[in-house]
């Protein structure tokens, strides 16, 4: 009877691993075919998020949303004092301020507490790209900043093109500012 089970079992088993092999390429290269048209579909077609409006506040402590620069790209740039990454990518920043600031808007927003610390920084540093504070960290929680420095850019549309955390060096912000012109 032990046999007979046995006997059972790996035919069944046989079975299976003959039937898997049959069906196995055809499902494979179906599944490929999908892939591929799923790609190129999307790349004839991309479409990208819409930006979040955000409140945040200027150096003189009026109210800014974001929707105030409704038709221009706009660059934001979350950064705190403290932050050593956020640190070494201002100057970066200064310089595109300096040379697309016509064309683009750039909003540096300081995510330390208060106007205080942020504005002297800026003074003593010399730096003239717009400064905006985040004292309600409206804008922290509506784009879902969970680590600094973090750039985002959004073009003319209001479509957000580049949204990562992490230091963007002059090359790289070079290329973000390219993508949304």
């Amino acid at each position: 009877m032990k046999n007979k089970s046995l006997i059972v079992t790996i035919f069944v088993l046989v079975a299976i691993i003959a039937l898997a092999a049959a069906v196995y390429p055809s499902l494979a290269d179906k599944a490929t075919e999908t892939t591929t048209a799923e790609q190129g579909s999307i790349s004839d077609t991309v479409q990208y998020q819409k930006y979040k409006d955000i409140k945040i506040f200027g150096k003189d402590g009026k109210e800014v949303k974001l929707s105030d620069f409704e038709g221009k790209p706009v660059i934001l740039n979350f950064w705190a004092t403290w932050c050593g990454y956020c640190v070494q990518e201002m100057p970066d920043f200064e310089a595109a301020f300096k040379e697309h600031g016509d064309d683009i808007q750039f909003m540096i927003i300081n995510t330390d507490d208060g106007i205080g610390n942020g504005e002297k920084f800026i003074a003593d540093k010399g730096y003239t790209f717009p400064t905006y504070y985040d004292l309600e960290y409206n804008a922290a929680i509506t784009y879902g900043i969970s680590g600094i420095p973090r750039t985002i850019a959004i073009d003319k549309d209001g479509n957000i093109r580049y949204n990562r955390a992490g230091m963007v060096d002059a090359e790289a912000l070079e290329s973000i500012i390219n993508m949304i012109k």
